[in-house]
């Protein structure tokens, strides 16, 4: 990193500073697990799975919807009730710390057959075992973050979190075609796919956005494309947060000589 990079920098580092100084002051007041009506809003999440695509599961204020524009991406899981397993990247939606992906599995002794480590010297338990039943064991509360936003959020809470990151994510789409540039994927949840103008001119964009600041994007190849990928997540993101990620891309695409496509 150059003077002239750190010195381009110093507004980000010294808000990360104030972030960080904020919330070393106020651990003394912070609890470790959601308040008790955070917690009962995570049973609201204990409700069956729709079983097919039928306008019961899709229909807006339908017994299963969740109304509105919030059912809008309830038929992309019709039928996961009779799947005997699916996943979900819980990292993407809830913007936890660590990469962390859901597992739902219908039967419980295939999981743990799967992923249970066994050895003479790790004693046997009737109780659950969190680490027979995740990939690895060397984090054991791993799983505890994504509890927490689950039952900080609640079912309406991860409800508008799905639908308002999806409806961002057209909104950069929207964003990236007006400059004329290739949107490769049909953006149908939160992620958009975009090529500048060939191999070359794509990651000279992505390096150019990443020293930016503004926002971070990371490469990607779609079906044989060199392409820039763009994650819209967080509680926290907006439509002025779009609006000024998609304006540095346009600087960034200029300054780098990105073609349009």
């Amino acid at each position: 990193m150059t003077a002239g990079d750190l010195a381009g920098r110093q507004p980000l580092l010294q808000d990360a500073s104030r972030r960080a100084q904020a919330y070393l002051a106020g651990l003394a007041g912070r609890a470790v697990a959601p308040p008790p009506d955070a917690v009962e809003a995570l049973n609201a999440l204990d409700f069956p799975l729709p079983a097919s695509g039928g306008p019961q599961s899709a229909r807006p204020g339908g017994p299963r919807s969740l109304g509105g524009r919030r059912a809008r991406h309830r038929p992309q899981v019709a039928g996961v009730a009779e799947a005997d397993s699916w996943a979900t990247d819980a990292h993407k939606w809830l913007n936890t710390t660590y990469d962390c992906g859901i597992s739902l599995v219908r039967d419980p002794a295939a999981l743990s057959a799967a992923l249970a480590a066994s050895a003479a010297y790790l004693p046997d338990s009737a109780d659950r075992e969190p680490s027979h039943f995740t990939p690895q064991s060397s984090q054991r509360a791993r799983g505890v973050e994504v509890w927490a936003v689950l039952a900080a959020l609640g079912r309406d809470g991860v409800a508008d979190l799905v639908g308002r990151t999806c409806r961002l994510a057209r909104r950069v789409a929207a964003g990236m075609r007006e400059s004329g540039f290739a949107v490769l994927n049909d953006v149908v949840l939160n992620q958009v796919v975009v090529d500048f103008g060939g191999a070359a001119r794509t990651d000279a964009v992505i390096d150019a956005v990443q020293r930016d600041g503004t926002c971070w994007c990371g490469p990607t190849t779609w079906r044989g494309r060199r392409a820039m990928r763009i994650s819209v997540s967080g509680w926290s993101t907006t439509e002025e947060d779009i609006d000024a990620s998609i304006a540095a891309i346009r600087v960034c695409a200029a300054r780098s000589g990105a073609a349009s496509a």
